[in-house]
């Protein structure tokens, strides 16, 4: 694997972009942060200025994993401001898109080695944010989240992320196009009553 190019003053990141690229290669039992310094070139201490284990930086993996998913959720949506159907379609299609470019940071995302009392604001803050803009398709006002709108984005969160984990684990079709319809119909199948025809 090559090495992430690393400029003075950016370790940090480097050290989150080289870790991404070892986890998508060789998983999570291959990940250190010796191996990541090598491959990034500086000495094996210097990733503990930023990173005071392999936890903390699987931790941050995930945390920009969700960031990354709330924003481009929100590009999606964006495209269609006075259609909440379609913003659920396109959304559905970004999110599926988005787990299969990097599918062992997605699978971090949900699981992993990192234990609940490892996890701290900052990736509360992201998972919820990311969240919210799915919640967003439903209810755009800002206001408190009804319990109609927190049961539908729950379960357009679980029928994307089921697709997104059958297609990575090789129980459906690697064909993008063919994808994009599945995830298209089940957004339709799934919301049929939701939206007033538009």
């Amino acid at each position: 694997m090559a090495g992430t190019r690393y400029h003075h003053g950016d370790l940090e990141q480097a050290i989150i972009e080289t870790a991404k690229q070892m986890l998508e290669q060789s998983g999570i039992a291959e990940l250190s942060l010796r191996d990541i310094a090598k491959h990034i070139g500086v000495s094996h201490q210097a990733p503990y200025k930023h990173f005071a284990s392999k936890a903390d930086v699987l931790l941050a993996i995930r945390t920009e994993g969700f960031q990354k998913l709330a924003a481009a959720t929100r590009r999606a949506t964006a495209k269609h401001p006075r259609s909440p159907r379609l913003q659920l379609e396109v959304a559905a299609i970004s999110y599926v898109r988005l787990a299969l470019e990097s599918p062992a940071v997605y699978q971090l995302m949900f699981g992993g080695p990192i234990r609940p009392d490892e996890v701290g604001p900052e990736h509360q803050a992201a998972a919820r944010d990311s969240f919210a803009a799915l919640a967003e398709i439903f209810q755009p006002n800002g206001a408190p989240y009804s319990e109609t709108t927190t049961l539908r984005t729950r379960l357009v969160w679980a029928m994307v992320h089921g697709i997104a984990s059958l297609r990575i684990n090789g129980y459906l079709s690697d064909q993008s196009e063919g994808l994009d319809e599945i995830t298209k119909s089940a957004c339709r199948v799934l919301s049929k009553d939701w939206f007033a025809a538009r």
